[in-house]
């Protein structure tokens, strides 16, 4: 085999060479996005193959949280970090099933909708008129902005030590990615990640697969609901 490949590498090499040169995305046109599509819905696949395990299938995002409070003894001291908070939905149920006084509770938020479009949601979808969620418990705070005028000015104001709880709900790569990237230094063993849109292949998906890689984390698959739209991981 060793033989094999280093007689074949030179030409491959060639053939690569000549479809650069001669610009081979012009033969397809469009359709290399499909293409690209593919590959990841491909690696979703298998990713969920690996991880099919029937104990950890819940029946709604909410039953997907009990589990977890339960598992990963959420109730306690922990930071609860929300990308993508809309109308406040999932941070109540998260202040509602936490009372420890010591918890913190961010949500961050342009509350003017999507920032571009995504599949068929056009730009401005999920908007609430730049109005905050009206929360009445003072271990919330809202941070209203795009997340990369937000995020890194916000860092250097707190100390992230306890358990983080991190709830991507940003629905675009882009923006999960970033919100990744950012938090990278702060992820430590035990902390919980949960997103909201996972079986997207080419957005939450790809930014977990290439955040997990490039970090070089280890984690455990913990709970699913809606056929992997709703996943929790644990970093180990």
């Amino acid at each position: 085999m060793k033989h094999f490949i280093k007689f074949i590498a030179p030409w491959l090499s060639k053939v690569k060479s000549f479809l650069l040169k001669f610009r081979i995305h012009r033969l397809f046109g469009n359709s290399r996005h499909f293409f690209i599509y593919v590959g990841n819905l491909l690696e979703l696949s298998y990713w969920c193959d690996i991880n099919n395990k029937s104990k950890h299938f819940y029946a709604d995002r909410y039953d997907l949280y009990s589990h977890l409070i339960n598992l990963e003894n959420l109730a306690g001291d922990i930071d609860y970090l929300e990308f993508g908070v809309a109308e406040g939905d999932s941070i109540r149920w998260w202040l509602a099933h936490n009372k420890n006084q010591n918890s913190r509770f961010f949500g961050f938020d342009s509350f003017d909708g999507l920032p571009e479009d995504w599949g068929v949601a056009q730009k401005g979808t999920f908007s609430t008129g730049g109005q905050l969620p009206v929360v009445n418990d003072t271990r919330c705070t809202f941070i209203k902005g795009f997340f990369q005028d937000s995020i890194s000015s916000w860092l250097q104001t707190v100390e992230l030590k306890k358990k983080l709880i991190v709830h991507l709900d940003a629905d675009l790569y882009s923006s999960t990615i970033y919100v990744l990237t950012k938090l990278s230094p702060f992820i430590k063993k035990g902390d919980v990640l949960i997103f909201d849109e996972f079986n997207f292949p080419t957005d939450e998906f790809l930014a977990f697969k290439q955040f997990i890689s490039a970090a070089n984390f280890s984690y455990e698959f913990i709970g699913t609901s809606n056929a992997y739209l709703k996943v929790a991981i644990r970093i180990t």
